[in-house]
């Protein structure tokens, strides 16, 4: 696309609006984003814009520059292009990079862009563990985890339930990639305006009707369907017979804990491995200990007087130790 054609904003001082028009000085634009085949995994969206330099406007080092201080990483651009039917976003991201070349033949600065899946794609994403859930759900999830704003997203239910779901140690992209692998048919996509957009496997019904119409000028017409894009999937339930297995300490207090009359003092255990259904079977008592006076001279009261409440959850148990009336 010819970079006339395309009107090019820079938000150069960083209130979140990218208003400033840097059109007339871009000499040549190109973007990506989405997949780049049909069934790959989705990749961050870059835009790359070669900017006339001549009075090293785009010099972050020149001191003379207005835009001098404000050249920096972060800084958020917007291109869209006015066609018959208005404006089309092509692409809303922020620069990682910006190099001018010194040559005086040149005179030009390179400047490369990556939209909102790039910053999906660093650190690690967590979200605790959940059952039956579909991935409308889930990816609202992993976005909020990873600070997505809110109303920049636009989600899909999702076609199937997940049995359960967990994630932990991987980044938001690669989550969000792995449900995608999981909902065949599935896609998520920055789209032009810099909105998260995922849509489930169904989003394709919305389209009524297909419809192609030639005329006898066409002298050659094509088409091909590979069978390697072709899915056959069978889903089942099944419910596995149950193990017992032996009685198993997973924690051993090392020191006492004093526990005051009528106060609480909580617990917290991890588990070796995260699990959906952990229960206690059985806790030992015999070493809760309490007396009926504050000078330890009435009669004892075992562990009668405490109460345990544990609460599960996927990763950790916590366990609530209650003193009912006893003084420790």
């Amino acid at each position: 696309m010819s970079a006339n054609q395309v009107t090019v904003l820079a938000d150069w001082d960083g209130d979140g609006t990218p208003e400033d028009d840097i059109s007339s000085d871009v000499k040549t634009f190109t973007f990506t984003r989405g997949r780049d085949v049909e069934l790959g995994r989705t990749q961050a969206g870059t835009c790359e814009l070669l900017l006339r330099n001549e009075d090293g406007r785009y010099s972050p080092d020149n001191q003379a520059s207005p835009l001098y201080g404000e050249i920096l990483p972060g800084v958020m651009v917007q291109a869209y292009y006015s066609g018959i039917s208005g404006d089309v976003y092509l692409f809303t991201g922020k620069i990682n990079e910006f190099r001018p070349n010194p040559r005086l033949d040149a005179q030009v600065c390179y400047v490369y862009a990556v939209d909102g899946m790039d910053a999906l794609s660093r650190g690690t994403a967590n979200v605790t563990l959940q059952d039956n859930i579909k991935s409308g759900v889930i990816i609202a999830d992993i976005l909020d985890d990873a600070g997505w704003p809110a109303l920049a997203r636009t989600i899909s239910d999702g076609e199937y339930i997940h049995p359960w779901v967990y994630v932990s140690g991987i980044s938001a992209l690669e989550a969000i990639n792995q449900l995608e692998a999981l909902e065949y048919g599935a896609r998520c996509f920055v789209d032009g305006l810099g909105n998260f957009v995922w849509q489930d496997s169904l989003y394709r019904d919305a389209i009524a009707v297909s419809t192609l119409t030639v005329d006898n000028t066409n002298t050659h017409i094509e088409a091909t369907f590979n069978l390697l894009n072709v899915w056959n999937e069978i889903t089942c339930q099944f419910t596995p017979p149950a193990v017992l297995q032996p009685d198993t300490v997973i924690f051993t207090l090392q020191n006492p804990v004093k526990v005051d009359m009528y106060q609480k003092v909580t617990l917290y255990c991890g588990y070796q491995y995260p699990c959906k259904n952990a229960t206690f079977i059985k806790a030992d008592l015999g070493y809760f200990d309490a007396n009926s006076q504050v000078d330890g001279l009435g009669y004892r009261i075992y562990y009668n007087c405490f109460t345990l409440e544990p609460t599960f959850y996927s990763t950790y148990c916590s366990l609530d130790i209650t003193n009912n009336g006893g003084y420790p």
